[in-house]
Order: structure tokens, then sequence, then C-alpha cells
């Protein structure tokens, strides 16, 4: 979910891409892995922000999102609670993000693979939200 500090956007509002100029973008790395979720999709694109700022972890992103100093796209499971409080808005909230999927992958012939077959089992039966 691409999101903001409510704050943050009373001061600076992010409707329209020119709004960007005023923002900066929290991702992990230089080639915005986190921010093509909301780029490539329908209704998307790129947007000029003032500067990219990174962090190496989802953690750090959303405590500098919660503190006003940025946006970013983050999973929903990261953002959910702080959205539920009101903490966060969703920017752009009529783009349909991209989405991705967790993937457990292991050999047929590990000696472990009953172990990864249960874990598995396991996390279908939870799903990220």
């Amino acid at each position: 979910m691409f999101v903001a500090a409510p704050a943050l956007l009373r001061k600076a509002p992010l409707a329209r891409p020119e709004h960007a100029r005023r923002h900066t973008l929290v991702d992990v790395s230089a080639d915005l892995p986190l921010f093509r979720y909301w780029r490539d999709a329908d209704g998307g694109g790129d947007l000029p922000f003032a500067r990219v700022v990174r962090f190496n972890s989802l953690t750090a992103i959303l405590e500098t999102v919660l503190a006003g100093r940025g946006v970013a796209v983050l999973p929903r499971y990261v953002v959910a609670q702080a959205l539920a409080r009101g903490r966060l808005r969703r920017v752009f909230p009529r783009v349909a993000l991209l989405h991705d999927y967790f993937r457990l992958v292991f050999r047929r012939t590990d000696d472990r693979a009953s172990t990864y077959r249960a874990l598995a089992a396991l996390l279908k039966q939870q799903p990220l939200t």
C-alpha cells in the first residue's frame, strides 16, 4: 500500500503527480523495488519525488513514514494496524497496486522435505493481509 502520515499530507498534499516534488520517497534500494508495486500498476507511474531515502528494513521504512519524514509503498500486513488506527493514510487509493506472493522452494529429494511440506501447510493457513 502506498502510504503517508496524515500530518504530512495535511502539510504537503499528495493528490496529483506534481505534488510529489514536495515529498521524500522511502524504499529499500536505488531500483525502488517497493515503489514499483505502485509505479507499474494501472494508473500508477513515475513521480518526481524531491528525493529518495533508502533503508534496508521494512521496520525502518515504516518508522520513517509514521514520523512524517517520507512516503512509501509497504506490504499491507506491515501497515494494517497503523491504517486502522489512523496513523497512516493511503496515497492515490484508487490505484490497485501489483501484488506478490511468498514462495517456499525446496528439492523433493531434500532430507527435510517433509518439514518443508508441513511448514507450507502452516503458511497456507496464515494468509498475509
